[in-house]
Parts: structure tokens; sequence; C-alpha cells
């Protein structure tokens, strides 16, 4: 079985969690995942994930799936 990975440098500061959001669905997406609802509770943990790495952490913003 092959491994699906993608990596994403995220900017800093306030656009980093939809950014990481947006990208995640994409990414899913292209995947062939398409139930919507698991795609929002993916993207809505996400998000949290990375504002709370914007907030508390330091330097860039990398998120990798």
């Amino acid at each position: 079985m092959s491994e699906l990975t993608a990596r994403l440098d995220l900017p800093l500061g306030i656009h980093a969690p939809g950014a990481a959001r947006r990208a995640l669905i994409a990414l899913l997406q292209g995947w062939g995942f398409q139930d919507e609802e698991w795609l929002d509770d993916a993207a809505l943990v996400t998000g949290e994930l990375v504002a709370n790495g914007v907030r508390h952490g330091g330097g860039c913003v990398e998120f990798t799936a």
C-alpha cells in the first residue's frame, strides 16, 4: 500500500488557519475523499491546531498531512 503525504508551509499570522483548512480540503478531495461532513471535521481540527501553533509557537508554521 502506498502512503500519501503532503507538506505545506503556511503564512504566519491570522491567515494561516484558513490557508491550512482550504489546502487540506483541496488535498483530500484530490486524493479521492468526498464525504463533506468528514472533510469539514478534518478542516476544523486542522484549523484549530494551526491556530494554536500560530498563537503559542514561534517562527514558521508547517502543516504535514
